[in-house]
């Protein structure tokens, strides 16, 4: 794997070094409302460059990377899979109140839909703002801090009460 993004973005140091993140670097990212892991290499595009964002320095704390780390655990160790994730394209309106996603907004975009609507951590399904405005864990697929959910998922008993 060759990183030739990184050329012209890590050649930094004197007489044209390259510099690398040092050791094993494991890469902890979001997907569909859980935390995944991979282990990847040092030439690993994504780390080529890192981008100026407002929770950079936070991210990269080392209480950061040990909530990230028991997240992880805890979605790893999950009795049930995540939901699938209902894709953009296949929501017009909220499922929950029958209002197209942007009745609220000053644009009816393709971008305001997108920013309008939201995926419910429980079930999946996509929900406008108004009908997602409620966050609590879903502990069983692993999501221990409160999430997202949907009004519906919300008054619906956790999983491990409803047994």
């Amino acid at each position: 794997y060759s990183c030739a993004p990184c050329a012209a973005t890590m050649a930094v140091a004197p007489h044209g070094a390259q510099l690398y993140p040092p050791g094993r670097l494991l890469h902890i990212y979001e997907s569909e409302g859980r935390l995944e892991a991979a282990v990847v290499r040092q030439t690993f595009a994504p780390l080529c460059r890192l981008e100026p964002s407002a929770s950079l320095v936070h991210d990269h704390k080392i209480d950061s990377y040990w909530e990230a780390l028991l997240a992880l655990e805890a979605a790893r160790t999950a009795p049930q899979a995540p939901p699938r994730w209902q894709g953009y394209t296949e929501a017009t309106v909220c499922p929950l109140c029958d209002a197209p996603f942007t009745w609220n907004a000053t644009s009816t975009s393709e971008a305001q839909q997108h920013r309008s609507k939201h995926h419910c951590r429980r079930c999946g399904r996509i929900v406008c703002e108004e009908c997602s405005l409620n966050r609590r864990p879903v502990p069983e697929i692993g999501v221990m801090l409160p999430a997202r959910v949907c009004d519906a998922c919300f008054l619906q008993p956790p999983a491990s009460a409803a047994n």
